[in-house]
């Protein structure tokens, strides 16, 4: 019997890396209606995202949410299953009150994602380049799928805006580092 020649040329679905699936505005957004109903105390999985407006906590978009806000750090969670609780970080807590600290804050955050972070070496101080370059760098020749390039990059941007990201804005030198330093105007890194 022989094979439909079109099921050999399928190509697998693929799958990107692992990038926060929300912008860091979102995510906020989400800490603060968390806030507004618990404060500081920890809430069981299902009604953090009930809070957060989702009427199924184990559709995928719940679970992305959730997660997006784990990697961006404004999330701590406790327990697994049906034991699971979440509840805001300070780092959170600096970004929904105003303070001297909250650029700074939002920044952290939105840098927290390892993929951010790379990104953010790579092309701060050059932009990013053009879309058909992406496409090409991280579709063709690396992981991301088109869609999953799409969706990572309108993020990436979104979040250098929000978290006013410019070409001062330096990582830290170690990676736990409570602050960045920032340079005036300089665009050099301090060694990193």
């Amino acid at each position: 019997k022989m094979t439909d020649p079109s099921s050999a040329a399928k190509t697998p679905r693929g799958r990107s890396p692992n990038y926060p699936g929300s912008t860091l505005e979102l995510a906020v957004e989400r800490a603060q209606k968390l806030y507004t109903k618990v404060e500081k105390h920890e809430l069981p999985y299902q009604p953090l995202l009930l809070t957060w407006g989702f009427k199924n906590a184990n559709s995928g978009n719940a679970a992305v949410a959730y997660s997006a806000m784990k990697k961006y750090g404004l999330l701590d969670d406790t327990g697994k299953g049906n034991e699971r609780k979440g509840r805001l970080t300070p780092l959170a807590l600096d970004i929904i009150h105003p303070n001297p600290l909250q650029l700074e804050a939002k920044q952290r955050a939105a840098l927290a994602p390892p993929i951010m972070r790379e990104w953010w070496r790579k092309y701060r101080e050059s932009g990013l380049p053009p879309d058909e370059t992406l496409h090409y760098e991280y579709v063709v020749k690396g992981k991301f799928t088109v869609a999953g390039l799409d969706e990572f990059v309108r993020i990436y941007r979104a979040n250098v805006a929000y978290a006013n990201l410019d070409f001062s804005t330096i990582l830290p030198t170690n990676e736990d580092t409570d602050a960045f330093d920032h340079e005036q105007g300089a665009g050099k890194d301090s060694g990193t």
